[in-house]
């Protein structure tokens, strides 16, 4: 594993329910990844090589309108911008790692925020593996289908893709969907025993809801423990999670300690800064910035 999949395999950590431990993890072949991209360059060069000579000959007409010049932009512009995304999904791999659990399935991606994908196991089905000539390949749990703005039916597909051992990440997720079904029988078997004795049941409801919310305040308080220590983005998403316990905690009518207290009054404080931060999107402002740079090449010549 990379430097920056070790830094994504913290976070995941960080994520963790109660008893859960990572049973196997990869991250996707950003280089593969990029070069699954470059299939879009096949239209995209000539349509950026056609719009732009339009847009030189429209310059050299003395009566161009601004307006007019600026529409004629457009469609080099858009074909620039397709034409990175195989770099963006170079970038976006790189800060991408597939998990299963011994409880469920999911991916972290970590671009400018933390985004948490869980899958949902009572949808998987019919996997299918898809495995290249050079090793690498897809392993898709299961696919959504939907009615385009055509009406015409698409399908997108869920799961692990680019990774370096596909079979190996089956082999898992097969051992997880066992373990879940047997799990599950046995719930449904106690819950059945357990349905004659009401007073019992309740008494240890109780004592369920105690130790969960002794649980959950030892949690946060190595959360904030973590959370003072941290700079930058490993604050952020310490922030986050703190956050998560915090409305569980509101979910179960606990009690919020001072520590609590303080920490959602330093949130409220700061939130002025991180709502203005936000507005800046870097993203667009790289657009913007290839844009830019497209009219004044132009525009010089």
């Amino acid at each position: 594993m990379e430097k920056g999949s070790e830094d994504l395999l913290v976070v995941a950590r960080e994520e963790l329910r109660l008893r859960e431990k990572i049973v196997w993890y990869c991250q996707p072949n950003a280089m593969h990844k990029m070069l699954r991209g470059f299939g879009v360059w096949i239209f995209m060069v000539p349509w950026t090589g056609f719009s732009s000579y339009f847009v030189y000959k429209t310059v050299n007409q003395e009566s161009m309108e601004p307006v007019s010049l600026l529409f004629s932009l457009m469609f080099p512009a858009v074909g620039v911008l397709v034409m990175l995304t195989p770099f963006y999904e170079w970038a976006k791999a790189k800060k991408t790692i597939h998990i299963v659990t011994n409880q469920r399935v999911f991916t972290i991606q970590y671009l400018r925020t933390l985004k948490i994908l869980n899958i949902d196991l009572e949808k998987i089905s019919n996997i299918e593996k898809k495995i290249g000539s050079s090793g690498f390949g897809d392993l898709i749990l299961y696919k959504d289908y939907y009615l385009d703005s055509d009406k015409d039916k698409q399908e997108k597909e869920h799961g692990f893709f680019a990774i370096a051992d596909v079979r190996e990440a089956e082999k898992h997720v097969i051992k997880l969907l066992d373990s879940t079904s047997y799990n599950k029988q046995v719930n449904y078997v106690n819950a059945s025993d357990n349905q004659s004795d009401e007073s019992s049941s309740g008494k240890n409801k109780k004592q369920f809801i105690h130790v969960k919310e002794d649980e959950l305040e030892a949690q946060l308080d190595d959360l904030y423990m973590k959370y003072n220590d941290a700079k930058g983005s490993r604050k952020y998403v310490l922030q986050v999670k703190i956050i998560e316990r915090l409305d569980k905690k509101k979910e179960h009518n606990f009690q919020l300690s001072n520590q609590d207290s303080t920490f959602l009054s330093e949130i409220s404080a700061s939130q002025s800064k991180l709502n203005i931060q936000e507005l800046v999107n870097p993203q667009l402002v790289g657009w913007v910035a290839v844009a830019v740079v497209v009219v004044l090449f132009f525009l010089g010549r």
